[in-house]
């Protein structure tokens, strides 16, 4: 007998985002492969929407090979 689990979704809007000073201050992301499909499907967007919320430092650098 095989039983299904049904995941509930969370609509928790509690969400902690981090405050400006908890920022690093200076950063690289080296992302390996950034030419591939993952990259652009999903890192890019993902550290595209960090940057509109404010998450990233000042002194962010993408380095891809």
């Amino acid at each position: 007998m095989v039983e299904v689990m049904q995941l509930e979704a969370k609509t928790d809007m509690n969400i902690k985002t981090a405050e400006p000073s908890h920022l690093a201050e200076d950063f690289s992301l080296v992302i390996f492969g950034a030419t591939g499909d993952l990259t652009r499907r999903k890192l890019i967007p993902a550290i595209y929407k960090l940057f509109c919320d404010g998450l990233l430092p000042e002194n962010f650098t993408v380095v891809g090979f």
